[in-house]
């Protein structure tokens, strides 16, 4: 089960903008190994079902991603003070319940959280609060 949620905001800067800039990033030139290396730690924690590892490996993974937007030259940044906020109050239930989706975000201010088969109920109840002020894809 995935829920879309799309920030309203208008995006300052194209896709094809976005990746000819992040390649200024200082940080550009070593992300390849670093994805490597959490797409290992990803699929092992997927084989042994750590949820919670998981969370964390994806949340990594994206904010690492939207450092080389915040490090380019010119610098931008695709997350918006909603998405911020989403992003915390998801943390916020990890750290409260140690389970919740699995969080990720595209270029663009477009968050995708990941539900489980057994997370339905999560899943309906996220989908009924946290909409405002986004739009569900």
């Amino acid at each position: 089960h995935q829920l879309v949620l799309c920030d309203r905001t208008e995006k300052t800067v194209s896709s094809s903008e976005a990746h000819r800039r992040v390649c200024t990033s200082p940080f550009f030139e070593k992300r390849p190994l670093r994805a490597a290396k959490r797409l290992e730690h990803l699929l092992a924690a997927m084989h042994a079902e750590a949820w919670d590892t998981i969370f964390k490996i994806c949340l990594e993974e994206f904010k690492d991603m939207h450092q080389l937007f915040e490090t380019a030259s010119p610098l931008f940044s695709y997350v918006t003070p909603a998405c911020h906020a989403l992003i915390a109050r998801i943390e916020d239930y990890w750290k409260q319940y140690h389970d919740g989706p699995i969080m990720t975000m595209d270029a663009g201010a477009t968050l995708h959280l990941l539900y489980r088969p057994d997370q339905e109920k999560l899943a309906d109840t996220f989908k009924q609060t946290l909409l405002e002020p986004y739009d569900l894809l």
